[in-house]
């Protein structure tokens, strides 16, 4: 199993991108995996739950407080402010963007598609994740 440094509430002061998912699903669980064995620099990415210390912290002060059912990506300044957060399918192309080769290459050719048609996609998709966690354990440490 890889391992991968969780952020909280005192270690944001990197601008390593983050990526917030749901710790109670298998699937997303599984997603980290993936992206942990896939990544192009090694563990430069870090993952934290959403119910996590780190993951209630950011929804307690979002402004994107009607996305948190969803995978953010976070991008931060140097002093933990939030550069830019993306959500829904936005999240996760920022996501394949990161992973880079095939996943950047797919990612780019999904510009041409409305964003909400990707976003009812990614919906989709998300709402048949949690009939899969209960069939799937989490495979890395939720924080």
């Amino acid at each position: 199993m890889n391992s991968y440094n969780a952020p909280n509430a005192r270690s944001i002061e990197h601008e390593e991108p983050i990526l917030l998912y749901d710790g109670t699903c298998g699937l997303c669980a599984r997603s980290v995996q993936f992206i942990l064995t896939h990544e192009s620099e090694p563990h430069a990415l870090r993952f934290a739950t959403l119910e996590g210390e780190f993951g209630d912290l950011y929804r307690r002060s979002s402004k994107y407080q009607a996305y948190t059912d969803s995978v953010v990506w976070l991008e931060l300044t140097t002093d933990g402010n939030v550069r830019n957060a993306r959500t829904l399918s936005q999240a996760f192309l920022a996501l394949m963007n990161y992973l880079g080769g095939r996943w950047q290459t797919a990612a780019r050719i999904t510009r041409f598609i409305p964003q909400l048609s990707l976003d009812l996609a990614y919906r989709a998709l998300a709402s048949s994740a949690g009939a899969l966690a209960g069939a799937l354990r989490c495979w890395v440490a939720c924080s």
